[in-house]
């Protein structure tokens, strides 16, 4: 069977497929099986005319009669389109008219020994596995590990719950823990639009660093992060460090965390650091170095224990480093990658000492009442002096 047995002429009635040759016996009685006795919507074959549509009685016998069992082997099936016209009459009241032709497009499967298997279709072969590569601004090229699909999460510690409970702190606050201007690497500058944002100059063979403007001593404290993943590079570190930590280095390393002065997460590496020249880093978080960090998380130094944790998606990572109680340290990032921005914002902060009974009172009633019910205001309908409704809401 020979596909140029046949044409469909564009030009011509669209209800019209004109064979140039007859069809062999066998495509005959394949299709009358498929389309069956003679009907009124059926579709007919002749050889050498036209494939039209018959209403007939006389069309509708000899369909019946020409019909016969297939006793050739099964051979692949392919398939193509044809067009068919049908009339059908409406009521007189309807808007086109008492007649309207339709157009119903109808698919015949002709089973030709001649057809290619569908295993040699264009696209059934798919290449899996594919490697993700990804380069900074200055040249470096890494190969991006796959999406991790479980998320490490460990409970969150009840203080930093009591301190994510509150209302973030005023722009004015917030500007005096940002980026500090001066305390930076000679690549980096503080936008003047907006003090929570550094930008780094693209540097090739070069790490830069940049301070915040806080020193912290006690207390908890809370920051959010924001840095785009695209634009992390080969070594992307935040962390906190002392005023004797380096801002630079030439090359590309993992500077936060290289030192003893200073403690840090490698976001592409999912390695936590600190005097990694002498000793080597560990997994972060839950020993999975196949996490994907978003672009947006935070970062959580509790001065009174003396550790640094992060936090994502609503989850908590973990502690990531522990044991310098005592010291001064400031929030820093080190960035290889040419035109990143980075954002920092101080959410809240907790003063050193115990939770006292009023804070622990007050979690209690906004955790029964939900964060539902306190949005739409119905903290206002308890039965409580207005100072304590005050309170509970943080006013």
């Amino acid at each position: 069977f020979n596909w140029q047995d046949f044409n469909i002429f564009p030009n011509s009635r669209r209800d019209k497929v004109v064979f140039k040759n007859p069809l062999p016996d066998y495509c005959q009685c394949e299709v009358q099986a498929m389309t069956g006795p003679g009907h009124p919507h059926s579709i007919h074959w002749y050889k050498g005319h036209p494939l039209v549509q018959s209403y007939n009685q006389e069309t509708q016998t000899q369909a019946t009669s020409q019909r016969r069992v297939n006793t050739t082997p099964s051979p692949p099936i392919h398939s193509y389109y044809t067009r068919q016209t049908t009339s059908r009459r409406h009521h007189h009241g309807e808007r086109y008219g008492p007649y309207r032709h339709r157009e119903r497009r109808l698919r015949i499967q002709v089973k030709s020994r001649f057809c290619g298997s569908q295993s040699d279709s264009m696209g059934g072969s798919v290449s899996r596995g594919m490697k993700q590569m990804k380069t900074d601004g200055n040249g470096n090229v890494e190969r991006v590990p796959p999406p991790h699909t479980s998320e490490p999460s460990e409970k969150l510690p009840v203080r930093l719950e009591m301190a994510l409970d509150q209302p973030s702190e005023e722009k004015v606050e917030q500007v005096s823990h940002a980026w500090n201007p001066d305390d930076r690497s000679l690549n980096i500058f503080v936008k003047e639009n907006d003090p929570f944002t550094f930008h780094r100059h693209p540097v090739a063979q070069s790490t830069d660093c940049i301070r915040g403007k806080q020193c912290y001593t006690s207390g908890l404290h809370v920051f959010e992060i924001y840095w785009q993943s695209r634009q992390r590079g080969t070594h992307a570190v935040v962390g906190v460090a002392t005023k004797d930590a380096p801002l630079h280095s030439p090359g590309y390393q993992s500077l936060v965390g290289s030192s003893v002065h200073s403690w840090g997460w490698d976001l592409g590496r999912c390695k936590a650091y600190h005097n990694a020249d002498n000793i080597p880093g560990t997994p972060y978080p839950l020993q999975d170095t196949s996490y994907q960090a978003p672009d947006r998380f935070l970062m959580v130094l509790d001065m009174d224990l003396g550790t640094l944790a992060f936090s994502a998606k609503g989850k908590y990572l973990g502690v990531s480093h522990a044991g310098f109680k005592g010291k001064a340290v400031f929030p820093i990032i080190s960035s290889v990658w040419g035109h990143c921005e980075v954002s920092m914002k101080y959410l809240t902060g907790v003063s050193p000492g115990p939770s006292s009974l009023s804070a622990w009172c007050r979690r209690s009633i906004r955790m029964s009442m939900g964060q539902d019910r306190i949005a739409k205001g119905d903290m206002d309908r308890l039965t409580l002096p207005t100072a304590i409704k005050e309170f509970l809401v943080y006013r």
